[in-house]
């Protein structure tokens, strides 16, 4: 019973009556479509009143892990103690795993040691306080074997330009 595995409480009553659990005889293909078809007829319980007519949900099971877009915006504040730090947010389709990021993403700068510069934040990963130059440009290179929460990897290298802005000016 779908209420007693959630607790008491935790689920709303009509939420309950309206749900159906199904189990798999086998595990779905990833990155598919699926349709689950309730035919006209259909009863939650016999001798109850069934659907007038037939229904259908459907959902993808989990899609390939990959590379979305970055952003450069800086979310540096005026009075902020770290000033501005030129980030970047590099953003993926699923969370990434936090272990050992910075061994899977280099640049072409001097400071080839990322650890100190890279946050994880769900599918954002974010490199902040690199050596770079206002208004210039450089290579973030993204490893094939970066995984996700999943264990699964991107399958192929990406090489994301990024472009250094203009130093913030304020009055």
């Amino acid at each position: 019973d779908i209420a007693q595995e959630h607790g008491e409480g935790e689920l709303d009553d009509a939420f309950v009556q309206r749900t159906a659990v199904l189990e798999l005889l086998e595990t779905l293909p990833p990155d598919s479509r699926i349709v689950v078809t309730l035919e006209e007829g259909a009863a939650s319980e016999e001798g109850l009143l069934g659907r007038p007519e037939p229904t259908e949900r459907e959902f993808h099971t989990l899609r390939q892990f990959r590379y979305v877009r970055q952003s450069s915006y800086s979310w540096s504040f005026p009075r902020s103690t770290q000033g501005d730090a030129n980030p970047v947010y590099l953003e993926f389709s699923h969370p990434v795993r936090q272990e050992n990021v910075a061994d899977y993403i280099s640049v072409n700068l001097p400071d080839d040691d990322l650890s100190d510069n890279i946050e994880v934040w769900g599918s954002t990963i974010r490199l902040n306080n690199l050596p770079v130059s206002y208004e210039s440009t450089y290579r973030l290179r993204v490893s094939a074997d970066l995984t996700d929460i999943y264990g699964r990897t991107l399958g192929t290298a990406t090489v994301i330009p990024v472009e250094v802005p203009p130093a913030a000016r304020y009055a």
